[in-house]
């Protein structure tokens, strides 16, 4: 289990699966302007803003990857994100 401090998302990375019309799979290293990352919430600490938390384990989320802190546990690539930094989530 990751502990959570502070205002921050820890997230294991979603692949998307992306396939052109002729049903080929296309790498997401691939694809040109992809700036976003959906991934699944493991652990979401409380806002330093005082602000209600709105995410929980389980739920999906979208964030930039140029605002996110990458890092790999047990062979698992996982982000560490700000509350405010994430675009959309789908609760779970």
């Amino acid at each position: 289990m990751l502990a959570n401090i502070g205002y921050v998302i820890i997230s294991a990375e979603v692949p998307e699966e992306k396939k052109t019309d002729s049903g080929l799979f296309v790498p997401r290293a691939a694809v040109e302007n992809d700036f976003y990352i959906t991934g699944t919430v493991v652990s979401a600490g409380a806002s330093l803003e005082r602000v209600p938390v709105e995410y929980k384990a389980g739920d999906v989320v979208a964030f930039a990857h140029n605002k996110a802190l990458k890092f790999t546990r047990f062979g698992q690539t996982h982000y560490i994100v700000r509350h405010n930094e994430v675009f959309w989530t789908e609760h779970a």
